[in-house]
Protein backbone atom coordinates (compact mmCIF):
# COMPACT_ATOMS: atom_id res chain seq x y z
CA UNK A 1 0.00 0.00 0.00
CA UNK A 2 1.79 3.28 -0.90
CA UNK A 3 2.24 6.43 1.20
CA UNK A 4 -0.13 9.23 1.35
CA UNK A 5 1.90 12.11 -1.07
CA UNK A 6 1.94 14.82 1.81
CA UNK A 7 2.73 17.20 -0.16
CA UNK A 8 -0.39 16.48 -2.73
CA UNK A 9 -2.57 16.60 0.19
CA UNK A 10 -1.56 20.04 1.51
CA UNK A 11 -2.30 21.49 -1.98
CA UNK A 12 -5.54 19.85 -2.17
CA UNK A 13 -6.26 21.56 1.70
CA UNK A 14 -4.80 25.21 0.82
CA UNK A 15 -6.98 25.33 -2.68
CA UNK A 16 -10.02 23.67 -1.23
CA UNK A 17 -10.02 26.40 1.60
CA UNK A 18 -9.12 29.33 -0.93
CA UNK A 19 -11.70 28.29 -3.40
CA UNK A 20 -14.27 28.23 -0.80
CA UNK A 21 -13.63 31.81 0.21
CA UNK A 22 -14.80 32.81 -2.82
CA UNK A 23 -18.17 31.50 -2.37
CA UNK A 24 -20.79 32.52 -0.14
CA UNK A 25 -21.89 29.02 1.06
CA UNK A 26 -20.95 25.13 -0.07
CA UNK A 27 -22.13 21.57 1.22
CA UNK A 28 -19.17 19.88 0.14
CA UNK A 29 -15.97 21.16 -1.85
CA UNK A 30 -13.12 18.70 -3.00
CA UNK A 31 -9.88 19.41 -4.30
CA UNK A 32 -7.54 16.81 -6.05
CA UNK A 33 -4.06 16.63 -7.36
CA UNK A 34 -2.59 13.63 -9.17
CA UNK A 35 0.99 13.79 -9.26
CA UNK A 36 3.87 12.53 -7.60
CA UNK A 37 6.79 14.17 -5.55
CA UNK A 38 9.06 14.57 -8.19
CA UNK A 39 6.87 16.28 -10.79
CA UNK A 40 5.76 18.26 -8.40
CA UNK A 41 9.37 19.19 -7.66
CA UNK A 42 9.30 20.38 -11.48
CA UNK A 43 6.03 22.10 -11.58
CA UNK A 44 4.05 19.52 -13.25
CA UNK A 45 0.64 18.25 -11.71
CA UNK A 46 -1.12 15.54 -14.24
CA UNK A 47 -4.51 16.45 -13.52
CA UNK A 48 -6.11 18.73 -11.12
CA UNK A 49 -10.11 17.89 -10.29
CA UNK A 50 -12.48 20.41 -8.29
CA UNK A 51 -16.00 18.90 -7.49
CA UNK A 52 -18.68 20.64 -5.23
CA UNK A 53 -22.48 20.71 -4.25
CA UNK A 54 -24.47 23.49 -3.07
CA UNK A 55 -22.10 25.93 -3.73
CA UNK A 56 -24.18 29.58 -3.72
CA UNK A 57 -22.21 32.03 -5.87
CA UNK A 58 -22.10 35.68 -6.07
CA UNK A 59 -24.95 37.47 -6.03
CA UNK A 60 -26.79 34.64 -4.13
CA UNK A 61 -26.76 32.41 -7.22
CA UNK A 62 -26.74 28.50 -6.42
CA UNK A 63 -24.99 25.55 -8.37
CA UNK A 64 -26.07 21.72 -7.16
CA UNK A 65 -23.11 20.25 -8.31
CA UNK A 66 -19.63 21.19 -10.06
CA UNK A 67 -17.07 19.74 -11.77
CA UNK A 68 -13.81 20.70 -13.06
CA UNK A 69 -11.03 18.46 -14.24
CA UNK A 70 -7.86 19.74 -15.46
CA UNK A 71 -4.71 17.64 -17.20
CA UNK A 72 -1.55 18.55 -17.56
CA UNK A 73 -1.03 21.37 -15.52
CA UNK A 74 2.21 23.92 -14.79
CA UNK A 75 2.58 25.17 -11.41
CA UNK A 76 4.94 27.34 -9.88
CA UNK A 77 7.05 24.23 -7.59
CA UNK A 78 8.99 27.40 -4.93
CA UNK A 79 5.11 28.19 -4.34
CA UNK A 80 4.40 24.75 -3.63
CA UNK A 81 6.64 24.13 -0.87
CA UNK A 82 4.44 26.31 1.47
CA UNK A 83 1.25 24.65 -0.19
CA UNK A 84 0.36 27.30 -2.62
CA UNK A 85 -1.23 26.48 -5.53
CA UNK A 86 0.00 29.14 -7.88
CA UNK A 87 -0.55 28.49 -12.18
CA UNK A 88 2.55 29.22 -14.29
CA UNK A 89 -0.11 29.03 -17.45
CA UNK A 90 -3.34 28.83 -17.68
CA UNK A 91 -4.79 25.41 -18.04
CA UNK A 92 -7.54 23.79 -20.43
CA UNK A 93 -10.56 21.58 -18.60
CA UNK A 94 -13.45 20.60 -18.68
CA UNK A 95 -16.64 21.90 -16.43
CA UNK A 96 -19.90 20.74 -15.88
CA UNK A 97 -22.22 22.21 -13.50
CA UNK A 98 -26.27 21.13 -13.05
CA UNK A 99 -28.39 23.16 -12.00
CA UNK A 100 -31.88 22.40 -10.08
CA UNK A 101 -35.63 24.00 -10.84
CA UNK A 102 -34.94 25.43 -7.29
CA UNK A 103 -31.71 26.63 -8.34
CA UNK A 104 -32.64 28.87 -11.28
CA UNK A 105 -35.95 29.89 -9.70
CA UNK A 106 -33.34 31.23 -6.82
CA UNK A 107 -31.69 33.26 -9.33
CA UNK A 108 -35.13 34.85 -10.78
CA UNK A 109 -35.97 36.17 -7.42
CA UNK A 110 -32.12 36.90 -6.74
CA UNK A 111 -31.98 40.51 -6.04
CA UNK A 112 -29.40 41.12 -8.26
CA UNK A 113 -31.49 39.76 -11.14
CA UNK A 114 -34.51 41.03 -9.86
CA UNK A 115 -32.76 44.63 -11.04
CA UNK A 116 -32.04 43.43 -14.22
CA UNK A 117 -35.73 42.42 -14.96
CA UNK A 118 -37.00 45.93 -14.32
CA UNK A 119 -37.88 47.94 -17.14
CA UNK A 120 -36.61 45.62 -19.94
CA UNK A 121 -36.99 46.90 -23.77
CA UNK A 122 -38.86 44.33 -25.98
CA UNK A 123 -38.20 45.32 -29.33
CA UNK A 124 -40.63 43.46 -32.37
CA UNK A 125 -41.54 44.20 -35.54
CA UNK A 126 -39.63 47.65 -35.92
CA UNK A 127 -41.65 49.05 -32.20
CA UNK A 128 -40.31 49.03 -28.71
CA UNK A 129 -42.10 48.22 -25.57
CA UNK A 130 -40.91 48.51 -22.03
CA UNK A 131 -41.85 45.79 -19.14
CA UNK A 132 -40.75 45.21 -15.61
CA UNK A 133 -40.89 41.26 -14.64
CA UNK A 134 -42.85 41.18 -11.50
CA UNK A 135 -42.32 37.38 -10.96
CA UNK A 136 -40.72 34.30 -13.25
CA UNK A 137 -40.82 31.03 -12.29
CA UNK A 138 -39.07 27.86 -14.00
CA UNK A 139 -39.99 24.65 -14.68
CA UNK A 140 -37.71 21.69 -16.37
CA UNK A 141 -39.46 19.22 -17.99
CA UNK A 142 -37.21 16.55 -19.74
CA UNK A 143 -35.86 18.48 -22.99
CA UNK A 144 -37.85 21.94 -22.06
CA UNK A 145 -37.81 24.93 -20.29
CA UNK A 146 -41.35 26.27 -19.04
CA UNK A 147 -41.82 29.72 -18.22
CA UNK A 148 -44.62 31.69 -16.24
CA UNK A 149 -43.91 35.23 -15.67
CA UNK A 150 -46.34 37.75 -14.45
CA UNK A 151 -45.06 41.28 -15.49
CA UNK A 152 -46.12 45.60 -15.54
CA UNK A 153 -46.22 47.12 -19.49
CA UNK A 154 -45.48 50.26 -19.57
CA UNK A 155 -46.80 53.08 -20.15
CA UNK A 156 -49.79 51.66 -19.34
CA UNK A 157 -49.13 49.95 -16.14
CA UNK A 158 -50.95 47.02 -17.26
CA UNK A 159 -50.01 43.84 -15.57
CA UNK A 160 -50.14 41.00 -17.47
CA UNK A 161 -49.18 37.16 -17.66
CA UNK A 162 -47.77 34.91 -20.08
CA UNK A 163 -46.71 31.14 -20.14
CA UNK A 164 -44.52 29.67 -23.10
CA UNK A 165 -42.91 26.04 -23.19
CA UNK A 166 -39.73 26.10 -25.21
CA UNK A 167 -36.71 24.05 -26.32
CA UNK A 168 -33.45 25.33 -25.91
CA UNK A 169 -30.50 24.77 -27.79
CA UNK A 170 -26.87 26.42 -28.10
CA UNK A 171 -26.01 29.42 -30.66
CA UNK A 172 -22.71 30.95 -31.83
CA UNK A 173 -20.57 28.89 -30.83
CA UNK A 174 -21.59 28.52 -27.38
CA UNK A 175 -22.22 32.07 -26.56
CA UNK A 176 -26.02 32.08 -26.78
CA UNK A 177 -28.44 30.15 -25.86
CA UNK A 178 -31.43 29.64 -28.51
CA UNK A 179 -35.20 28.83 -27.72
CA UNK A 180 -37.62 27.27 -30.27
CA UNK A 181 -40.84 28.23 -29.11
CA UNK A 182 -43.11 24.86 -28.91
CA UNK A 183 -46.59 27.10 -27.26
CA UNK A 184 -47.10 30.14 -25.71
CA UNK A 185 -50.09 31.78 -23.99
CA UNK A 186 -50.48 35.29 -22.74
CA UNK A 187 -52.93 38.40 -22.08
CA UNK A 188 -52.80 40.44 -24.91
CA UNK A 189 -48.87 39.23 -25.95
CA UNK A 190 -48.12 38.15 -29.45
CA UNK A 191 -45.81 34.70 -29.90
CA UNK A 192 -42.79 37.12 -31.25
CA UNK A 193 -43.42 39.33 -27.65
CA UNK A 194 -43.47 36.42 -25.34
CA UNK A 195 -40.24 34.65 -27.77
CA UNK A 196 -38.75 37.71 -26.55
CA UNK A 197 -39.32 37.97 -23.54
CA UNK A 198 -38.36 34.46 -23.08
CA UNK A 199 -34.99 34.65 -23.90
CA UNK A 200 -33.85 38.23 -22.03
CA UNK A 201 -34.95 36.36 -19.52
CA UNK A 202 -32.51 32.94 -20.01
CA UNK A 203 -30.15 35.61 -21.42
CA UNK A 204 -29.86 36.87 -17.43
CA UNK A 205 -29.46 33.61 -16.34
CA UNK A 206 -25.50 34.54 -17.95
CA UNK A 207 -23.35 31.57 -17.58
CA UNK A 208 -20.49 34.40 -16.58
CA UNK A 209 -22.20 34.89 -13.25
CA UNK A 210 -21.40 30.97 -12.07
CA UNK A 211 -18.01 31.17 -12.44
CA UNK A 212 -15.13 31.51 -10.20
CA UNK A 213 -12.19 34.20 -10.31
CA UNK A 214 -9.55 32.83 -12.16
CA UNK A 215 -11.68 30.50 -13.95
CA UNK A 216 -14.09 31.31 -18.07
CA UNK A 217 -16.34 28.83 -19.16
CA UNK A 218 -17.32 28.07 -22.77
CA UNK A 219 -20.18 26.37 -23.05
CA UNK A 220 -20.64 23.59 -25.39
CA UNK A 221 -23.47 21.59 -24.16
CA UNK A 222 -26.50 21.71 -22.82
CA UNK A 223 -29.46 19.48 -22.12
CA UNK A 224 -32.98 19.71 -19.62
CA UNK A 225 -32.95 16.07 -17.89
CA UNK A 226 -34.30 15.06 -14.32
CA UNK A 227 -35.50 18.50 -13.69
CA UNK A 228 -32.28 20.06 -14.13
CA UNK A 229 -30.14 22.11 -16.33
CA UNK A 230 -27.10 20.45 -17.25
CA UNK A 231 -24.40 22.90 -18.73
CA UNK A 232 -21.17 20.73 -20.17
CA UNK A 233 -18.22 23.45 -20.98
CA UNK A 234 -14.66 24.14 -22.11
CA UNK A 235 -12.94 26.19 -19.60
CA UNK A 236 -9.43 27.99 -19.26
CA UNK A 237 -8.32 28.40 -15.98
CA UNK A 238 -5.75 31.10 -15.43
CA UNK A 239 -5.13 31.16 -11.62
CA UNK A 240 -6.53 29.12 -8.64
CA UNK A 241 -8.58 31.86 -6.37
CA UNK A 242 -6.33 32.91 -2.89
CA UNK A 243 -7.12 33.67 0.19
CA UNK A 244 -6.14 37.86 -0.52
CA UNK A 245 -8.17 38.10 -3.21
Amino acid sequence: MTQPNLGEQALNKAAEVAIDSQLDAVDDLKVKLKSNPAKLVQGKVDQIEVTGTGMVMQQDLRVETAEITASDVAINPLKAIWSELELTQPANAAAELRLTEADLNRALASEFLSRKMQQLQISINGGSSQVSIQKAQLRLPDDQIELEVALKQMPENEFKAFSAVAKPSLKDNGQRIDLEILSATGQGLSLDFATELFSQIVELLDLRNFELEGIVLQLQNLQVQDNCLLLQSAATISKIPDLQS
